[in-house]
């Protein structure tokens, strides 16, 4: 009898564990290129959308984000690691790659690449990440997410 009351509990905290949570969350973004010495400027970024947890994998993120004026809907990627950022744009019916992501599982850091002419270089690119206040912040955390990612090998940025 104890052995199926055990069995249950643990089929019930599985299924607890894998109900996707709602997650609204907005931050900061600052703006800053490779060898440039200032913040170029600022974004708003806000997630609107569900956080799936998985079973011996990092969780993903399936929503919209609205980033400034530009909204990128039904897009998906894992957390916690350098992942395509991949949905339709405004509202249109193609899917784009707008770049690559770098969430956290806490929903309270983030690194974007955006993809310039569908690449990103990293002497021409642009990068977003918050919440930071000054370029050094900004720098940190870049090299923070690239040395917890896949791109752990990757040129250091400065």
């Amino acid at each position: 009898m104890k052995k199926i009351i055990v069995a249950v509990i643990v089929v019930l905290v599985m299924l607890i564990y894998l109900i996707p949570r709602k997650i609204e969350k907005e931050i900061t973004l600052a703006k800053v290129q490779y060898d440039n010495l200032y913040v170029a400027s600022e974004a708003e970024i806000y997630f609107n959308g569900y956080r799936y947890n998985r079973l011996f994998q990092d969780p993903i993120f399936k929503g919209n984000i609205k980033l400034d004026d530009t909204t990128i809907e039904r897009t998906q990627f894992v957390l916690n690691d350098i992942d395509p950022l991949i949905g339709s744009i405004n509202s249109s019916e193609d899917f784009i790659t707008f770049g690559s992501i770098y969430l956290a599982e806490s929903f309270d850091e983030v690194t974007i690449l955006l993809n310039e002419e569908g690449h990103w270089s990293i002497s021409e690119g642009i990068l977003l990440t918050g919440p930071v206040f000054s370029r050094e912040e900004a720098v940190e955390m870049i090299n923070k997410h690239f040395a917890s990612s896949r791109l752990s090998g990757a040129k250091k940025f400065k």
